[in-house]
């Protein structure tokens, strides 16, 4: 773990927006296992899933206003007809795996 981080050999990770299922991560620590000639329970250091989470805007936390040449101030989802403030009001939520990618593995 240290020489690959020393050496810039970082870990593969991948992303999407559902969790990883238990199978696919348990299948990558047996790989490691063989891989690395480790026990079992050392795969935890090197194979890790979890979520991460961004919440772009609130609009009763994080206003953003527009000010106008008047110096008149208006909420941008006001102002603006194309601005569709939905998306970003919405906790973004996404799973992540990280593995190393010097061991064979692909999904």
């Amino acid at each position: 773990l240290a020489g690959n981080l020393v050496n810039r050999n970082l870990p593969k990770i991948k992303i999407q927006k559902q969790a990883f299922e238990l199978d696919i991560i348990r299948k990558i620590k047996d790989c490691i296992t063989d891989f690395y000639k480790l026990p079992a329970e050392m795969t935890n250091f090197l194979v890790y899933s979890d979520v991460i989470s961004n919440k772009a805007y609130s609009a009763f936390d994080d206003r953003i206003r527009i000010m106008y040449n008047t110096g008149e101030l208006e909420d941008i989802s006001e102002a603006s007809d194309i601005f569709n403030l939905n998306v970003s009001y919405k906790t973004q939520r996404k799973y992540f795996l990280c593995y190393p990618k010097n061991c064979g593995i692909s999904f």
